[in-house]
């Protein structure tokens, strides 16, 4: 059904996201070398760099549980599940172009623009056709 597909897709961002809790928390080295295996260049270590990488990783794993809120009752968030949707249409578009305009591997970013993009229009489209 329509439902179960919109909560397929929110559950998706969800786990996506809470799992950047963990990033938050691994040693700095074993991000960098997940970065030079994607083939991005790693950063020079430096404290303002690492405060700045965890405190992003933690503030996606918070976004996180606004998705699994999203999750348990999509339509009990009418304006909640536009705006996930439309910030993950967002979300794809920064993602494709910050990744070209740096010269990152498509690999970094195309995953991200093909779901959110999917995903945003089909939260939308599907808050659409529930009246909302």
């Amino acid at each position: 059904s329509k439902m179960t597909a919109a909560k397929t897709f929110l559950w998706i961002c969800a786990i996506g996201l809470l799992a950047s809790f963990i990033l938050a928390v691994l040693p700095w080295q074993a991000l960098m070398s997940w970065f030079e295996q994607l083939g991005i260049q790693a950063p020079e270590r430096y404290p303002l760099t690492e405060f700045i990488f965890r405190v992003c990783f933690g503030l996606l794993g918070t976004i996180g549980i606004f998705f699994v809120i999203l999750a348990r009752n999509p339509l009990a968030y009418g304006p909640m599940l536009k705006l996930a949707a439309y910030g993950l249409i967002v979300w794809g578009l920064i993602s494709c172009s910050g990744g070209i305009y740096y010269s990152f591997p498509a690999i970094t970013y195309v995953g991200d623009l093909v779901f959110c993009v999917i995903a945003g229009v089909y939260l939308i489209a599907f808050q659409r056709k529930q009246g909302q």
